[in-house]
């Protein structure tokens, strides 16, 4: 009767004990997805890529800002020249 009682407390143990063992394995593998998604988000946050192409793309749009100042200005004197001629 004693052994009965032993063997079945045995066996309910050992099946909570595959129970648990599962149930870890699956929180550690859920871990490693957060701890993954945790550092592809760090190393988006520290990228500094995508504001250096903003700056040079804002650089070159002043430049080319500039260029269309000075045509725009030529454009207004050599008008203004013609007109006289005409006048």
């Amino acid at each position: 009767m004693q052994q009965l009682k032993l063997e079945k407390s045995h066996e309910e143990r050992t099946e909570r004990n595959k129970h648990l063992a599962g149930k870890l394995a699956q929180t550690l593998k859920e871990l490693e997805e957060v701890k993954k998604m945790m550092d592809e988000k760090g190393n988006s946050m520290t990228d500094t890529t995508p504001l250096v192409q903003i700056r040079e793309s804002l650089q070159r749009l002043k430049d080319e800002n500039k260029e269309l100042d000075i045509r725009i200005g030529v454009l207004v004197r050599s008008l203004n020249v013609d007109i006289r001629w005409f006048i």
